[in-house]
Formats: structure tokens, sequence, C-alpha cells
């Protein structure tokens, strides 16, 4: 008997009282949402923002928002074409936008519903899964190794060459080339769509004048390594991606 419009508003009310109870009384409200949100879901979250009692004051694409906090942050003019590469737990997106200060036009926005840090978890269980039996003969399921665990681990490999692995008393070795192996297909999918919005808009990767890392899964080596390849430079992460899109 509930819409998904009714279960946002009690998602969103418990985030208000939480809220409340650590800063005081809510003002004015900023929405944001995904680039890609066509205009009825972005009029369902307009509404269950109203649900919920929240005064809605603007709605702002969560691209927008990511630029304008690492202009803030870093103190930087925006002027031109800026590319945002938007991967979280479980979903991928790519903007182009184009700004003057804070004047910001979205040019275009590509993504996969279904990608993200999630499937890069669920790969490593399967490597570890799998070197577990060939190493040990130890069969193992996910409440032995879960996502959890997964998670820490690939967060450890982007920071390490490798990482050791215990699972009911045995150990394996993971190391980050392995596990780069198989996610590459999945950032290879990324980087299509990237080379994709470049192309169908007639722009260059020299015409884009910084490239803005959002999500937790920016960073993996690969990824980053991957935007680069195709916008010819390295891109930007001097903030929390975690929270580039909640902070603008």
């Amino acid at each position: 008997d509930y819409t998904p419009t009714d279960c946002s508003a009690l998602v969103l009310k418990k985030l208000i009282q939480d809220a409340k109870n650590e800063i005081g009384e809510i003002g004015e409200t900023v929405v944001t949402v995904p680039a890609n949100f066509g205009n009825e879901a972005r009029v369902a979250t307009l509404t269950a923002a109203k649900l919920a009692g929240l005064n809605e004051e603007n709605i702002v694409e969560e691209p927008t928002a990511a630029a304008l906090y690492y202009a803030f942050e870093g103190g930087l003019k925006l002027n031109g074409n800026y590319a945002i590469y938007d991967l979280g737990g479980s979903t991928f997106d790519v903007s182009i936008i184009k700004a003057e200060g804070i004047r910001i036009n979205m040019v275009a926005s590509e993504g996969v519903q279904k990608l993200g840090g999630e499937d890069f978890d669920v790969i490593l269980q399967k490597i570890v899964k799998k070197k577990l039996k060939d190493e040990h003969d130890e069969v193992v399921d996910s409440q032995d190794y879960t996502k959890t665990d997964a998670e820490e681990d690939k967060k450890s490999l982007s920071k390490k060459e490798s990482v050791n692995v215990r699972v009911n008393k045995k150990n394996v070795k993971v190391t980050r080339a392995e596990f780069e192996e198989n996610i590459s297909s999945l950032v290879t999918q990324t980087e299509m769509l990237c080379e994709l919005i470049l192309n169908e808009h007639n722009i260059t990767a020299e015409e884009i004048q910084e490239v803005f890392l959002v999500g937790g899964s920016t960073r993996v080596p690969l990824v980053q390594q991957a935007v680069e390849r195709v916008f010819k430079k390295k891109p930007i992460q001097s903030v929390n991606v975690d929270k580039a899109v909640v902070l603008g």
C-alpha cells in the first residue's frame, strides 16, 4: 500500500530527525537528484521532500553540486567544460557541464543503473573463494567471507600491491594485479561511456578543463587510470569523494 514516494518520505523524515538532534531546526532545503533523472522522477523526489516536511528551496543535479564543491574547496573559478565521473557503490554516471562561475549548464549525462563498488566487492569474494578452494581445498560461503570483508580488502588494495586474507584459519594472498584483471571489464564499460559522451556531443578531451571524481569507487587505481586515458589528463580528487555531492 506504500508507493516508492511514500517510502522515500519516510526515509527523509528519519534523516531530518537525526539532523535536528545534531544541529537543531532545519530551514530551507536544497534537493539533489542524479543528472539522468527524468521529469517524473524529479517530481516524485520533490513530492517526497514535501511529504517529509522539508521546505524545498531549490533542486540541483548531483554533478553540479559536486563541481561547485570542488570549486569552492579548491578556490577554482569554473570557466569552460568540465567532466564529473561518479562511480559509487551501485551506480555509475559521467556528466559534462559548461560553467561560468556559479552559472552551470548540464551538457550531457550517461550512466549505468547497476555498476559500482558493490560489483567489485562480489568479484573479490569470488577471487578469495577460488583461491581457498585451489590452495587449501577449503569451501567457504558468503558468511565466511562477507561483502563487508571484501570491501575492506578492496580499500586496502587501493593503497597496497597485495593483501593477505584470512578465512577459517586459512590464509590466501590477493594482489592488486589479480583484482584489477578481474574488474577490468566493468571499468572498461565506464571508459566506453566516457568516450561515447564526448563523441556524441563533439567534445574533444582537450576541451575538458578538468575531470572531477565523485564516489568512493573512484579511489581504485585502475579506475583513475581509465579516466586519465579517456580525458588525457589526471582527474582531480582533492576533496572527500564520498561527500562531494552533499557538501556541494
